[in-house]
């Protein structure tokens, strides 16, 4: 499997735990229903050991670009509009992003794994975990 294979359009279908994920991460309560239900589109490109992952609502409201290389710190741009120091690695079909801190003082850790038109996105933050299933839009 190939760091590409999660390019593409996914909508949220389910989730495990999220809300407490939220709370953990000091989202507001006003922005939980679109992030519970909303779409994400992915694309990610590769030019020699050099990634680039965008990150975008379907609708075009937020977007973030980050290009980075594998394995090295960076400072990665959330479709939030902020910054974090970030940490992504690719091994075994799985993209981990690693961020330790959130801006909370709370490390996070999320993977992508892709099986067929499902993308799940695993996560964890503090004493926290759950995960985003989406289907290929």
């Amino acid at each position: 499997m190939s760091i590409t294979d999660i390019n593409g359009s996914w909508k949220v279908s389910g989730h495990e735990n999220f809300e407490a994920f939220l709370t953990e991460a000091g989202i507001p309560k006003e922005h939980w229903e679109h992030m519970k239900t909303g779409s994400a589109k992915y694309t990610v490109s590769q030019d020699g050991d050099s990634v680039t992952l965008v990150e975008a609502d379907t609708d075009g409201a937020h977007t973030a670009t980050n290009t980075f290389k594998l394995g090295q710190e960076f400072d990665k741009k959330g479709i939030d509009g902020k910054t974090r120091k970030a940490t992504i690695t690719f091994s075994g079909g799985v993209l981990s992003i690693t961020v330790p801190d959130m801006g909370n003082g709370k490390k996070g850790v999320f993977t992508k794994q892709r099986s067929g038109d499902t993308l799940t996105e695993t996560f964890e933050m503090g004493s926290v975990s759950g995960k985003l299933i989406y289907k290929k839009a």
